[in-house]
């Protein structure tokens, strides 16, 4: 097999691509990698900045024909296939990576490395040489020598620095042809042999033999309690702070005590921390935790086991605190923001007949069948843009709280469209009947024209949705819908995972939407996506229908979110109480309806537009006193939807602007970002520590680790868990954009010569 050198896009990516030099000479000179490099000299999110920089493989490169197999063997199995960063489909090459660490001048140090090797005549062993991220250490790739050839990699490594560095030690992390070198700047690089730097030399077989069957040796006749002379020496600080020092902050922050009883507990607390600054290596622990009496057996079992769970690619934030001296960031308690007593008159004309608990879900859920009146009207917003509002409305409460309290209301407001539907569908039904009773040669009469049904049933298919966005000629429809699922079927996708995500970005972008259809008798429309709906659901299968990738993905971001809050002690013994909807109800509301049934054209409010910047900026702020990144993104989109809230009672009211409407619109985008907050907490928390980049690029490492000849069952066994399009669809994709040919012969798909490859990957 041909050599190539390897890399992957940052410490998550489990996919091996090939490096050519243009992608070296990108990586090095991007301003993004020296962003993220200074930005880990900082020490800001240092660990998660250090992680999304590309890693590059000298002491490995990838087994194509094994791995290729493997994927075929899963996808025959129809199992979940790994990726191919791993020694059990890689090669071990000639070249050895040595990394000296806490060096303050690693430069003065390479003068000297240098000078050594030129002095021995032993520089054309030299490949690579380059200060590390952390601007204190020395990476090094060096050829075995011919005595070397048969050495463990520690050995190799250890017989150079006896040679070129006497002294120094190599990171032991380094010791296995499956571990990565953090991409440098282009600046600290302080030698490469170009000729050699792309195709690293296989290790001989007799020698990967060898090699490979020491290191097993060595692993199986180590003893598992070493004594202090076996015992290898590690680091007793971390860069520059004693590890003592760093575990003396870290007990009073865990659970457990170093007294009996709780001694367990702290050990695995204290491990389950530490690891993320010592290689994730038990032996390493086991120098610096205390075993506070633990029998020295279970201590070393305890270690163990907790390097065995997995790992996140940022350092916790106890542990952060703990190296840095600082308090842990406590999270502020977010009340339940109460809404305004006075509300704006067609408001509390909705909720008057409400049990009081279940107000502000009402007040909220109004707005998707009160939005479903305006037609042809836009928002001039604070960017000066206008929009067409949408208003999409998710009520998530516990099952048995009320839910149905929204019904009523929104019967109400529908009421004079459902009228109008009415008639539509019988005409439409009348024709439906008219034509089925017809012989086959007949001519049947053409469908009825201006047909606007706005008001459709949860189970309506795609092409009839189609069809009613059709027909509506601009206008908005409406659904009302019990479960999130009711969306897939909406969209014609149901079997599709993240299909309703995407129907939910292009309702409220108001974008194109539509379906293509040969048959002469099938819908084939593109139209503006005009829909608002209502719908609900528990807190747990909320939680469940959106994932993680949909919480960065702007899909939740773009729903308005209420509840009916439950309290524990009250088990339901009182019956809620509600008031009376009849015609005098329907009487006081109709000059709401009336007022947005008449509006037209771009309405600009200038009060509401200084209320927006005012809004964002108080949220924003916010969010960072919560500590959140993802919660602040969360704030610029909910504070535009409550703009549109407010610019419709804006309209209600005969475009005045009122200390009511100010008041309803500045609790309404803080009660929506709450609950979003309290029901999908664990995932904001989550989302805001990692960088969710990783799960935008599986995709194009998907495509990267395929063979150059594939079947679609391999690309479905690597797409396994990735939440995005669907696997015919991806593969529509990529031969859109001439990625890949299709072989019917063989029922094979084959990359495309001119691989395009994302280099911001």
């Amino acid at each position: 097999m041909s050599n190539k050198l390897y890399y992957v896009a940052h410490a998550q990516d489990a996919f091996l691509k090939p490096l050519t030099p243009e992608l070296f000479d990108l990586f090095t000179t991007s301003k993004d990698n020296q962003a993220k490099i200074q930005a880990f000299r900082r020490g800001a999110d240092k660990d998660k900045s250090k992680n999304l920089v590309h890693l590059f493989y000298f002491q490995g490169v990838k087994h194509e024909e094994k791995y290729a197999a493997y994927l075929s063997e899963c996808a025959a199995k129809k199992v979940k296939a790994r990726g191919s960063r791993n020694e059990e489909f890689m090669l071990p090459t000639a070249w050895l990576m040595i990394d000296i660490d806490h060096e303050e001048c690693p430069y003065d140090l390479w003068q000297e490395i240098r000078t050594r090797l030129e002095a021995q005549e032993l520089l054309s062993h030299m490949i690579f040489a380059h200060i590390t991220p952390s601007g204190k250490g020395l990476r090094l790739v060096m050829e075995r020598l011919p005595e070397m050839m048969l050495m463990p990699f520690e050995d190799a490594k250890c017989a150079w620095l006896e040679r070129i560095a006497p002294g120094k030690v190599s990171d032991s992390a380094c010791s296995d042809y499956a571990r990565g070198s953090f991409c440098p700047l282009k600046e600290e690089i302080l030698y490469i042999d170009r000729d050699r730097f792309f195709s690293p030399p296989l290790l001989p077989e007799g020698a990967v033999k060898a090699v490979v069957e020491k290191r097993v040796v060595q692993q199986v006749t180590q003893p598992a309690l070493p004594s202090e002379g076996q015992r290898r020496t590690f680091p007793d600080h971390y860069e520059g702070t004693p590890y003592k020092q760093i575990i003396e902050r870290l007990i009073p922050q865990l659970d457990g005590s170093v007294n009996e009883g709780g001694r367990h507990q702290l050990i695995m607390g204290l491990a389950v921390n530490l690891r993320y600054i010592c290689d994730n290596n038990p032996e390493w622990l086991a120098q610096i935790i205390p075993t506070f009496g633990i029998e020295e057996a279970e201590f070393h079992r305890v270690l163990h086991d907790m390097c065995a769970q997995e790992r996140y690619p940022y350092l916790p934030r106890k542990l952060r605190a703990a190296i840095e001296g600082t308090e842990v960031v406590v999270e502020p308690v977010w009340e339940m923001p109460r809404m305004p007593e006075v509300l704006p008159p067609a408001l509390s004309l909705l909720v008057k007949n409400t049990p009081e608990r279940m107000q502000a879900a009402v007040a909220m859920a109004a707005f998707p069948a009160l939005g479903t009146h305006l037609h042809e009207v836009y928002f001039r917003y604070a960017d000066n843009k206008c929009y067409e509002p949408a208003f999409l409305n998710l009520l998530i409460a516990p099952q048995a709280s009320g839910k149905s309290a929204v019904d009523v209301p929104i019967d109400f407001i529908m009421s004079d469209i459902t009228k109008v539907d009415e008639c539509d569908r019988q005409a439409e039904n009348e024709w439906r009947e008219k034509v089925s009773s017809m012989g086959s040669n007949k001519e049947k009469p053409s469908r009825p024209k201006h047909l606007c049904i706005q008001r459709l049933s949860p189970n309506t298919t795609n092409a009839a949705f189609v069809r009613r966005l059709k027909e509506a000629g601009g206008r908005t429809l409406y659904i009302k819908i019990n479960e999130l699922e009711q969306l897939q079927g909406l969209s014609g996708m149901s079997a599709q995972k993240g299909a309703e995500n995407e129907l939910i970005k292009i309702t409220y972008d108001r974008t194109l939407y539509g379906q293509e259809r040969v048959g002469i008798d099938s819908v084939s429309e593109q139209v503006i996506l005009r829909l608002n709906w209502n719908a609900s659901t528990t807190p747990v299968m909320a939680q469940k229908f959106f994932t993680l990738n949909a919480l960065m993905d702007g899909t939740i971001s773009r729903i308005t979110c209420c509840t009916i809050p439950v309290d524990e002690d009250d088990w339901g013994e009182e019956i809620p109480v509600f008031g009376t909807y009849d015609a005098d109800f329907e009487g006081q509301l109709q000059p709401s309806i009336q007022a947005l049934c008449e509006a037209r054209g771009t309405y600009t409010c200038t009060p509401a537009i200084e209320w927006a910047g005012r809004t964002q900026r108080l949220l924003i702020q916010h969010a960072k006193e919560m500590n959140n990144k993802v919660l602040a993104d969360y704030v610029k989109r909910g504070v535009r939807s409550g703009f549109n809230r407010a610019m419709l009672l804006y309209i209600i009211q005969g475009c005045q602007w009122t200390e009511e409407v100010e008041a309803f619109a500045s609790w309404s985008v803080e009660y929506d970002l709450w609950v979003k907050w309290n029901v999908f907490h664990d995932k904001f928390v989550k989302a805001t520590e990692m960088d969710f980049t990783l799960l935008q690029r599986r995709n194009a490492d998907v495509y990267e680790n395929l063979p150059t000849e594939f079947t679609k069952n391999m690309l479905q066994t690597l797409r396994q868990g990735v939440p995005s399009k669907t696997v015919d669809e991806q593969l529509r994709q990529w031969k859109r954009r001439s990625r890949i040919t299709y072989d019917a012969d063989r029922d094979v798909y084959i990359k495309s010569c001119k691989n395009i490859i994302n280099l911001t990957a």
